[in-house]
This record gives structure tokens, C-alpha cells and sequence, in this order.
């Protein structure tokens, strides 16, 4: 009792008692449940002291609608009256009661002793529209105590929210509907930006989803403060996530550090231990046709559910059969690599082109992805007979991979495409490289033969080769070459046996 607080009730009237459950712990915080458990352990010892029924009297002052905040007070309030009422409070009541809303007569009752709660329904014809006050008078004739609660219920199409996030201990930041995973033949391709440098993030949401259709929606929510508080002063919290009529939940696909959830009619709630993030991420499926809102997502204290923060509401097209998206959507860089390559290695290299190309000219790709994709550009733009492509990814390759090797019939391709745009002088090294490579590949013959001892004949595969190829600096020096060779076997003759022999036949 010492411990007790006092309000004024107003002028003239008995002061209120109250308990302040300012307590570090969150199960017992909040003057509403920390009076309620003191009244009650009065009116079941004390019954008859003062402050028992000045803690009654503030009980039923801070009532709020049908019931006391937080919500988890209302159990501990109601036990606490009617300990205090069951003593026979209400045993002499004599009175009529009449209720008016607005002026409007909508209950009478002639009331004898305790009774029971009665639930009154105010016809809608009463009410007075949004933004105008509505005023409820009791008239009571007689003598008697009685207590009421007043609920406005219905529909809104004007859903606000409390969005201030100004000292709250956590919040929800926010809820998206993303659109569906890119796939190629039934496989999912990758997603974001890690081929690209430097890349200018951005997200695809969605506001229509086919009949049919799969999706992801996450909710993301953030606690706050939290650093240095040990893990008993966090709150429990209870993640109450609405799911737009018309879709349903896919079993198995909800993500979160959660230690616990549930699904029902239409709610998925998720239960977070005090070291956990709140958030999820789950799927649906579209089943049935329709433009569908969604409430939103409550985040609340598992001890305290009065202290809760509301996202934003959502909302969600399920399209028709056969009826298309309309939604933008834009491929991230790492989706057009992935597409692209898929499409260049599984044969259908003209359709490769788009996403590589896209690629290309929209991001400045890491070194290693720019020489894959310049190597893909180059065989697809020789197939399609592109001679201005054909050369800009030949010059990328010639700078970035110097040491990759280029197949003989694409360098010929490469040479014919710098003719056709009239760069004759790059044609002309093209193909003078072209040829000296060849006949380098060539010659390896001629050395394979010197060393299975077949000298002369070597000499003669070489000499005939020499003779067929262009007279390129290169080879002509080579002919020099050739003779020192012919020189060293003269040489040979006069000292060695087998090379006199092989000369001599």
C-alpha cells in the first residue's frame, strides 16, 4: 500500500490509486497490469482498505475500449473487479438506464440488483459521417454503479498506420512484393550485381501477379538500441504478417531467424526470441482472380502487445488467365550474363545476342566476365555476318585476353570483316598473322620428321612448304634458316654415318 501513487479524479471527487510498474524486466511493465495484480491480491486480503477502492475506481478510468493496454493487463483487470464486485457492491442497484446516440433513444433498461453485460448495436442510420463527432449520454434514474465501453467497428478504405518510429524500440521498415525469379528452361539464374563494377543497385516489385504465378514477399523489420542491453531487458516480439486475399501460402517457404511459426486464416505469425532480428521472406501462390488489399504487418512486444509498430498496408492483382503483367521490369546484370551464356551454350547463340549486348553497353563488367562475354560477342556476331561487331569484340579480346586462342576459321572471319568495312591495312596484318601462325603449325612436321631421323625428308617438307605460303618477312626469313639447316647436313655427311647413308640413299 505504501507504494501506491495517486491521481486526481477531477475537482470534488475522491483521488485514484495506481501502481507505476516501472520495472526493467517487460513482463511486468505498465502501470494498467502492475495495478490490476496489486487490486486484485487487496480485494482477496484487504478488501476493506481505502486504497482497494481507489485502485478499482482507476482500473475503470483507464479502461481502453474493451479492455486495458497492454492487452495482456485485461486478464489480471477483470480478475481484480470482480473480486472487488463480488462482495455484493452492485446487490442494492435500483435504476433506469437509458442510452442515446446522438439524440437518438438505442437501449432501456430497468435494472434490479447485479446484472449481467449487455451488448448494444447502434443501428448505422444514428451514426454520423467520418469526421464528425458522435456523442453517446446515459440518463439513470435511480441509484446504482455502471460501466460501459464504446467500440466503432466496420470497413475503411483509409488505412493509416502509426508510422512514427521516433523512440520505438523496434519498427517495420517495410513490406515488398517482389517479382518472380528469372529461370532459363526451368532453372533459376542468378540475381544482383557482382559481374558488374560500380553497378547502381535497383530492385522489381510487382503489383500483379498471374493466376498461377509464384512470388516473394518479404517484411523487414529492425529492433532498435539494442547495443549493450543483455538479452533478458530485449522484448520477445510477434510478427503478425497479412497475406493478400487471393493467393495462399507455399508450405515450406518461409525464411526467418523465427523461432517459431504459424499459419492461419490468412495470418502468418512468427515468434522471435530476444537475440533474434525480426523479418521474413516467404512465397505465395496466385489462385484466384482479383485486385486484393492487405492489412498491415504488426510488430508487437510478446509481454507488452500495446507497444507494437504497423508497416505499411499492401496489395496485390491476381490476374486472369491469359491476361499479361504490366509491371516494369528490368534484368539485373548478373540475370543477362547468366541468360546469355546459358542461351550461347546451349546452341541458340542468335538469341544470346540480346542479353550479352545488353549487357555490354549498360555496365562496366570485372575483367574476367568482359573477356567471356567479348569471346561469345565475337563467334555471334561472326555467325550473323556483322562485320562491324565482329571487329569491336575482336579489338576488346586483342587488349583484354591476348593470350586466348582463337580458332583458325573465326580468324579468317576476323580478316574478311575488316575488308568489308574497308580497314584493309588491319585486313592485311589479320591475315600476314594468319598466315605465319599456319605456317608455324605447319612446320611442326617438318621437326617431327628430324626427329624420327628422316633428316633429307624434313628438309624437303620444309622447302615445299616455304614455297607454297605468302612471302611474308617472316617467312622469307625462314628460307635462310632453311639453307643453314641444309648446310649443317652437308657438314654431317663427311662425320656421321647414318646422315652420309641417309644423303647418299
Amino acid at each position: 500500500a505504501p507504494r501506491a501513487k495517486t491521481e486526481s479524479a477531477g475537482p470534488g471527487l475522491p483521488e485514484r490509486a495506481y501502481w507505476e510498474g516501472s520495472g526493467a524486466n517487460p513482463w511486468h511493465r505498465g502501470p494498467a497490469e502492475a495495478t490490476a495484480l496489486a487490486s486484485y491480491a487487496f480485494a482477496r486480503t484487504r478488501p476493506e482498505a481505502a486504497v482497494a477502492k481507489k485502485s478499482v475506481d482507476w482500473l475503470l478510468a483507464h479502461r481502453v475500449g474493451d479492455g486495458w493496454q497492454p492487452a495482456k493487463a485485461k486478464g489480471p483487470a477483470l480478475a481484480a473487479l470482480a473480486a472487488h464486485y463480488a462482495r455484493g457492491k452492485s446487490a442494492e442497484d435500483r435504476y433506469r438506464l437509458v442510452v442515446t446516440v446522438n439524440d437518438q433513444s438505442v437501449y432501456q433498461a430497468d435494472v434490479t440488483g447485479a446484472a449481467d453485460g449487455k451488448a448494444v448495436l447502434v443501428p448505422r442510420r444514428v451514426l454520423k459521417a467520418a469526421g464528425v463527432k458522435n456523442r453517446v449520454h446515459f440518463d439513470i434514474e435511480g441509484r446504482g454503479t455502471f460501466g460501459y465501453a464504446v467500440t466503432l467497428t466496420g470497413f475503411t478504405r483509409d488505412f493509416a498506420p502509426d508510422q512514427d518510429r521516433h523512440d520505438r524500440a523496434f519498427t517495420v521498415d517495410r513490406r515488398v512484393y517482389w517479382a518472380p525469379a528469372p529461370a532459363f528452361d526451368g532453372k533459376p539464374l542468378a540475381t544482383g550485381f557482382g559481374v558488374a563494377v560500380n553497378a547502381q543497385g535497383f530492385e522489381n516489385t510487382i503489383t500483379q501477379l498471374p493466376v498461377g504465378g509464384r512470388t516473394s514477399i518479404s517484411v523487414e523489420a529492425s529492433r532498435h538500441g539494442v547495443d549493450g542491453r543483455p538479452a533478458w531487458e530485449r522484448d520477445f516480439l510477434v510478427l503478425e504478417e497479412h497475406l493478400p486475399a487471393g493467393t495462399t501460402l507455399v508450405e515450406g517457404s518461409v525464411r526467418s531467424q523465427a523461432n517459431h511459426h504459424t499459419y492461419a486464416d490468412g495470418v502468418l505469425t512468427l515468434y522471435f526470441a530476444p537475440d533474434q532480428s525480426p523479418g521474413c521472406v516467404y512465397d505465395v501462390f496466385g489462385y484466384l482472380p482479383g485486385e486484393y488489399r492487405a492489412l498491415p504487418p504488426t510488430l508487437s512486444s510478446a509481454y507488452e502487445p500495446g507497444r507494437r509498430h504497423l508497416g505499411p498496408a499492401g496489395g496485390l492483382k491476381v490476374l486472369t488467365p491469359g491476361e499479361k503483367p504490366t509491371d516494369p521490369y528490368r534484368p539485373t546484370p548478373d540475370e543477362l550474363y547468366a541468360r546469355g551464356k546459358a542461351l550461347f551454350d546451349s546452341g541458340r547463340q542468335a538469341e544470346a545476342a540480346a542479353p550479352l549486348e545488353a549487357l555490354w553497353s549498360a555496365y562496366t563488367l570485372r575483367n574476367d566476365v568482359a573477356r567471356d562475354a567479348a569471346r561469345m560477342l565475337l563467334v555471334i556476331h561472326i555467325g550473323l555476318d556483322q562485320p562491324k561487331k565482329v571487329v569491336q569484340y575482336f579489338e576488346v579480346l586483342k587488349e583484354k585476353a591476348p593470350e586466348l586462342v582463337i580458332p583458325f576459321d573465326q580468324i579468317r572471319a576476323v580478316g574478311r570483316a575488316y575488308t568489308a568495312i574497308g580497314e584493309f591495312e588491319r585486313a592485311y596484318l589479320v591475315w600476314r598473322a594468319v598466315a605465319e601462325a599456319s605456317y608455324l603449325e605447319d612446320a611442326r612436321v617438318g621437326e617431327v620428321l628430324r626427329q624420327r631421323g628422316r633428316s633429307l625428308e624434313s628438309v624437303g617438307f620444309l622447302l615445299d612448304l616455304w614455297r607454297e605460303y605468302p612471302g611474308t618477312a617472316s617467312i622469307e626469313a625462314d628460307f635462310f634458316g632453311l639453307a643453314q639447316v641444309v648446310a649443317g647436313l652437308a657438314r654431317l655427311s663427311t662425320t656421321e654415318p647414318a646422315t652420309r647413308r641417309e644423303l647418299a640413299a
